[in-house]
């Protein structure tokens, strides 16, 4: 009897294969959805983020009565603040580097008529209207300036972006 009971307590070779094919097979099901949804996220985190930074250049601009802008740069993967200094590294521009963050997502594109570069004046309109577009894998995300000065976050076609 003691026999019996022993060798019904654990699991037979054929018991776990099973197990592990049917955890493969939805982990092969479930993990690109999961990289996608994760690309997603991290597209639309930095697309926000610009548009907090380009309003807070905004906001300096009308608060210190002076011109203040955003200066983006394609292909070092990265932008910096033109007359707002950074609050961890005194005496510097504020920046963010792209290539070197968590976010693992690329600067596509960045263009305010014809420049890289938009600078708000003293009512915090900008120098012209445009755009960024920031991409991750097959995601992709924009922001947009408006010629009134509205700042928001606008849905772009990855397949209209890489034509």
């Amino acid at each position: 009897m003691r026999r019996i009971r022993k060798s019904k307590l654990g699991f037979t070779l054929v018991e776990m294969v099973i197990v592990m094919l049917v955890l493969g097979i939805m982990a092969s099901t479930v993990a690109p959805r999961y990289f996608e949804a994760l690309d997603r996220y991290r597209v639309e985190l930095v697309a926000r983020k610009i548009i907090a930074d380009l309003k807070f250049a905004q906001r300096e601009a009308q608060r210190t009565s002076s011109l203040k802008g955003v200066k983006f740069d394609v292909v070092q993967n990265s932008y910096f603040m033109i007359g707002v200094n950074d609050i961890n590294r005194q005496g510097q521009a504020y920046s963010f580097d792209l290539e070197n963050s968590d976010y693992q997502v690329k600067l596509h594109d960045a263009t305010f008529g014809g420049s890289s570069a938009i600078i708000f004046d003293i009512y915090g309109r900008p120098s012209a209207m445009g755009g960024v577009i920031v991409t991750c894998g097959d995601e992709a995300e924009g922001v947009v300036v408006e010629a009134n000065g509205v700042i928001e976050l606008s849905s772009v076609d990855l397949d209209w972006v890489t034509q």
